[in-house]
Formats: structure tokens, sequence, C-alpha cells
């Protein structure tokens, strides 16, 4: 089965209903891009840019394994709030953990962290 992603024309649609909603409730909208990592789809640098001419106050949820000191400045330039991570699949090769000796969790060092942490972020 192909995987389906949202067009420009669907995002604009989201985005305008969005901002007609929170008019008519008088709140001020803040957005969550999100799906495993949103960096990647074909529109996304184009969306930034549209939620930053709007204003808008927003960040990315998802496996931001993609994440550079470049990609997180671009992004902060475009007013992007923060970005979380939610490490939800397997890391790839390049992350590291370790073992927690007082707990039984791990503690997962993504080299995306000392990206988002050079603009002032935490994952």
């Amino acid at each position: 089965m192909a995987c389906k992603s949202m067009t420009w024309d669907g995002m604009m649609l989201v985005l305008d209903s969005c901002y007609d909603f929170c008019d008519r409730v008088g709140r001020e909208p803040y957005f969550y891009i999100t799906g495993s990592d949103p960096i990647l789809h074909r529109d996304f640098w184009r969306l930034a840019e549209e939620l930053h001419a709007r204003g808008a106050k927003w960040c990315i949820m998802g496996n931001p394994f993609h994440l550079t000191e470049e990609v997180c400045r671009r992004m902060r330039e475009l007013s992007a709030a923060s970005t979380s991570s939610a490490l939800t699949a397997p890391p790839p090769p390049r992350t590291t953990c370790s073992a927690s000796p007082a707990a039984s969790t791990k503690r997962c060092v993504l080299p995306a962290a000392s990206s988002a942490a050079a603009c002032g972020w935490r994952l």
C-alpha cells in the first residue's frame, strides 16, 4: 500500500480552518506538525514559511532523526517554538543508548539532540 501524504491544498484548507475556528472561539492557534519525520515531507519548508508569514506558533513532533544544526537554525528563523521527540520506532544505528544502572530504563542520546540544543531547544 502506497503511503499518502497531505497535499499543499489540503494543508492550506486545514490551516485556514484552524484560523477560522480560533477566531470564532477567541483563541490563538498553535500548530504541532507531526508524522514520523515531518521534515521529510516535500512541502515541509513551504509550510514552515507559510506559518512564519502568518505569525503562527508551531513546533514539530515526531522521530526527528534528520535534525541538524542547519535544519534547527532554519526552523528557528521561521519561528518554530520547539521540537519534540516521539521515539516510537527503533532508533537508527547512529543513536547511542546506554542502560541506566539505577533504573530499568534506557537513556537514548540522539545526534539530533545536540543540534536542537545548539538552537536552544530540548528534545
